[in-house]
């Protein structure tokens, strides 16, 4: 059963059959008639759990396998009895095995390991200040340096935290304590992880993260929003940012890259710098593809299609928001507003939807005031910006 189940052509002629994999499942027939039955429950077991979302299995577990050998094994017995159970009974049998296995596997791991939709993760629209929230979900509230729209975090290896280079509060350094820093709209922060990572978080962004990865397989954390990672390098635990798409995740030893993974876009995007970086995309519940990340690489992801894009980019262009300035080179105007509203924290709206396509070429100050940049935004686009009321702007 397993040579099936891990057989990348099978599954594919389950899920996407086509005239190729077709003809091979039949000269395998040929070779083992004797598998037919078998083939066909597996069949029907994987297209009947292929639109289940509520358990993720990340690795089909011994267990599992051995679930469905012993109900497949009771089921060719039953076929010889005339009251055996009809087919539907049997296959919801079989599906409740494999959840209660599955389910059993992701409940037991669960506080080594969560997954995104686990988290109760705090709401930036109520916030206006940057906030760390820690495990036992006491909140500091976090003010941006002086001259500057960037806080700091960094914990330390013996358990304190130090915010704007004071000392602020103590880790517990629990394995499955999680600490979420929240960025609001108009804020950056830069945090410094217990492994010595640095991540740069932008404006409207949610990341998660334990308080210590000692003990674990992996260095994971979560991020929604917009991060540039400098992961410290670790053979032993490669670091995985997970995003709020559980079909999405990327895994490094140690390397410097970008993740652009807002819930209002229909895109997640990572730029590698220095290093490598692996994507892992899940295909279905049994099957997940790796695509190996080069410097001066930009994947672009999209939510709707599942596919995988890669570009040939100048990586650098990407990382100039942690120096507080936007560049950019015949991009979309509508892409480089909706980077304005969330990085000033105000509403720019485009009266005429066929300027949202312009292509526009500049640079732009971060650290001025909104007025000043939306200035020069209308020189470089050669449009008119006028102020509606407070925070609200209209290009015409």
């Amino acid at each position: 059963m397993k040579k099936y189940l891990n057989n990348p052509d099978f599954i594919n002629w389950v899920y996407n059959p086509n005239n190729e994999n077709s003809k091979r499942m039949e000269d395998l027939l040929l070779k083992h008639p004797k598998d037919e039955q078998l083939i066909n429950d597996l069949k029907t077991i994987l297209l009947a759990i292929a639109d289940e979302n509520k358990i993720s299995i990340p690795d089909f577990k011994d267990e599992v396998f051995e679930a469905i050998k012993l109900k497949i094994e009771a089921n060719a017995k039953q076929r010889n009895k005339p009251h055996g159970f009809s087919r539907i009974y049997k296959y919801a049998a079989i599906l409740v095995i494999i959840f209660g296995v599955a389910g059993f596997w992701f409940f037991s791991t669960r506080n080594q390991f969560l997954s995104y939709d686990d988290i109760k993760i705090g709401n930036l629209d109520s916030i206006s200040n940057t906030q760390l929230i820690l495990g036992n979900k006491d909140a500091l509230v976090i003010d941006e340096l002086s001259d500057s729209k960037e806080s700091e975090v960094e914990y330390k290896n013996d358990g304190n935290i130090v915010v704007n280079n004071k000392e602020a509060a103590k880790s517990t350094k629990q394995k499955e304590e999680l600490n979420q820093l929240l960025v609001p709209y108009g804020k950056r922060s830069k945090i410094v992880l217990e492994d010595n990572t640095i991540v740069h978080l932008n404006a409207g962004s949610k990341f998660i993260f334990p308080s210590s990865f000692a003990g674990k397989d992996s260095r994971t954390v979560f991020l929604e929003g917009e991060a540039y990672f400098e992961v410290a390098t670790n053979k032993e635990q490669p670091f995985v940012v997970k995003t709020l798409n559980d079909d999405y995740e990327i895994s490094v030893l140690g390397t410097k890259f970008n993740v652009t993974a807002y819930a209002s876009e229909n895109t997640i995007q990572t730029v590698l710098k220095e290093g490598s970086v692996k994507i892992l995309k899940k295909e279905n519940i049994f099957s997940t593809s790796e695509t190996l990340l080069k410097p001066g690489q930009l994947a672009h992801w999209n939510k709707r299609n599942k596919a995988i894009q890669l570009y040939e980019v100048n990586p650098d262009v990407y990382f100039t928001w942690i120096n507080g300035y936007l560049s950019f080179n015949r991009d979309r105007l509508q892409k480089i507003v909706r980077i304005l509203n969330r990085y000033y924290n105000v509403s720019i709206k485009i009266e005429n939807d066929a300027f949202k396509e312009n292509k526009v070429t500049g640079k732009l100050d971060l650290n001025d005031d909104i007025e000043t940049t939306l200035k020069n935004l209308g020189l470089a686009s050669k449009l008119t910006i006028n102020k509606l009321k407070k925070n609200e702007y209209i290009i015409e």
